[in-house]
């Protein structure tokens, strides 16, 4: 009974070494190959999310708020009303 017990011991560690291997080999050979062939595909393949095919100006408008607080209409009916003027590039506030 006992030998036939260590039997099944064994049998089940060279079954545990040879998934251990084959797991080893997957996660340090296979794995990284179909993540870089994926990456590369993507790169080429896939169609770009945001294209830039015509770029163009955007124009901010923006007005000095004083103490009392705006609701968005305000706000906009705000910048709509003033007449828009270019603002200086980097501003210190």
């Amino acid at each position: 009974m006992f030998n036939q017990f260590n039997h099944h011991k064994r049998w089940i560690e060279r079954i545990n070494l040879r998934f251990d291997y084959w797991l080893y080999a997957f996660a340090t050979y296979v794995l990284p190959i179909v993540i870089a062939l994926l990456s590369l595909m993507a790169l080429f393949f896939w169609e770009a999310e945001y294209t830039n095919l015509s770029p163009r100006k955007v124009n901010f408008q923006v007005f000095e708020q004083d103490s009392r607080s705006l609701s968005p209409n305000e706000a906009l009916n705000e910048l709509t009303r003033r007449e828009a003027s270019p603002l200086p590039r980097y501003k210190a506030f």
